[in-house]
Formats: C-alpha cells, sequence, structure tokens
C-alpha cells in the first residue's frame, strides 16, 4: 500500500510518477504532510474528484519545511538519511512538474492514487 502519483499528457505517456510507501520509508511523512489530510482538503465531498491545485499547493507548503524534515531524519543511520535525501528530492521534482502542468506550461494530467 502507498501513495501513487502519477503525470501524463493525454495520450497517457508518462511525465511523471512517484511513488510512496504507507510504512517508514514514507518521505513525505518526514515533511511532516499526509496524503489522507491532502485529498481531505483538497476535494468538496467524498467520492469527488481532487483539486489538483489543492492538493499541489498543500505538497509546495509541506515540502518547503525543510527545517522539519532535517529534524525528522536527523536521528537515523548516515545510509537512511541519503535515502530520505534522495526521495525528497524526487519527491520535489515530482511536484514541480505538477505545478507546470497547472500553470500550462506543460500538457498534461496529473493523478493521484492515495
Amino acid at each position: 500500500m502507498g501513495a501513487d502519483l502519477y503525470i501524463e499528457d493525454k495520450i497517457g505517456n508518462n511525465l511523471g510518477y512517484f511513488r510512496d510507501a504507507y510504512n517508514d520509508s514514507n518521505v513525505f511523512w518526514k515533511f511532516e504532510g499526509s496524503y489522507w489530510e491532502m485529498i481531505d482538503l483538497a476535494r468538496e465531498e467524498i467520492y469527488s474528484e481532487v483539486d489538483c491545485e489543492k492538493a499541489i499547493s498543500y505538497m509546495e507548503k509541506k515540502l518547503a519545511n525543510d527545517e522539519v524534515f532535517e529534524k525528522n531524519i536527523s536521528d537515523l543511520l548516515d545510509v537512511e538519511q541519503e535515502y530520505f535525501k534522495k526521495e525528497a528530492k524526487d519527491l520535489k521534482k515530482f511536484v514541480k512538474v505538477a505545478r507546470d502542468v497547472l500553470n500550462g506550461n506543460i500538457k498534461g494530467r496529473i493523478i493521484f492514487s492515495v
């Protein structure tokens, strides 16, 4: 189980993908972010479509807090810290591409499977 985040062009070609497992390897949790909270904030009612602007804005806000991230990985082994730093970089890259989609710089659609 985990969060699968996709960006596809209009014919289904992959423009971006990020997977975050729901276990101790979850990088978004290290920023004190929650995919479930993101989805709750980004939809009008249960089972409705997600407002991608709200979802990506939530992620941008959480991912901007490097101080929280560093604090939450500070007690980990060096190899674990490196893992989370790489994952954080990849997640931030995904969110940047998603922002480009929302701004119309890239033609595509954002899909959240959480």
